[in-house]
């Protein structure tokens, strides 16, 4: 068994309601994503929170954000609101990215 104390592993300096979820859902079944994306919206409406959301997953970041960066070969190539790049990417990359998941809005 290994102990790790949380009190010891919080940043002083981070201010509350800045939250690092890097890929919060990636090894959870369907049903348990589902339950957790949920929460996660509630408790950023209910506290006023703000993700940093890092995710590989296009359909988790989708419901989750309201600003997206998309990187690609480690650069960040294009960032914009949700909406835009969801539907209106100007990065040629963006596209073939979103095209590439099944149910996720495709531009144009």
């Amino acid at each position: 068994m290994v102990f790790q104390d949380p009190f010891a592993s919080l940043n002083p300096r981070r201010k509350v309601g800045e939250i690092v979820a890097d890929e919060p859902v990636s090894v959870l079944d369907v049903s348990v994503r589902a339950q957790v994306l949920l929460l996660l919206q509630e408790l950023e409406r209910e506290f006023q929170l703000t993700f940093l959301l890092i995710s590989h997953s296009l359909p988790v970041v989708a419901q989750l954000a309201t600003h997206i960066a998309v990187m690609r070969a480690g650069q960040f190539v294009e960032s914009e609101s949700a909406e835009r790049i969801l539907n209106l990417p100007t990065h040629a990359y963006t596209p073939e990215l979103l095209a590439a998941v099944p149910g996720i809005p495709q531009a144009g």
